[in-house]
């Protein structure tokens, strides 16, 4: 089976107050019964979520139908949260296969 993983990326030249998103100084947000829900950082503008529920994903389909948002093919990536012990082992795991 091969899966097809997406990414969402909201475009840069919209204004997302019109589908009740606010905006600080290092993102957007749309918050929903004191939760933020949905949110994407003006840096990378990558689409990120918490919580879905109905109300969001109308939201999110009115993003769609309005051209807001976009989808790109997922390249394969590990993200890890290591302590600082972790951390130091792989670093030095790769010096020794460096060595080789």
């Amino acid at each position: 089976m091969n899966e097809c993983k997406l990414i969402c990326y909201a475009k840069q030249d919209v204004d997302y107050t019109q589908f009740g998103f606010r905006k600080n100084e290092k993102e957007w947000a749309y918050w929903y019964n004191n939760t933020k829900r949905m949110y994407f950082n003006t840096k990378d503008y990558r689409v990120y979520f918490n919580c879905m529920t109905t109300q969001v994903l109308k939201v999110f389909y009115d993003l769609s139908v309005a051209g807001a948002i976009r989808f790109e093919e997922y390249k394969s990536e590990h993200r890890m949260f290591l302590s600082d012990e972790e951390y130091k082992a792989i670093q030095e795991m790769r010096k020794a296969n460096e060595r080789w």
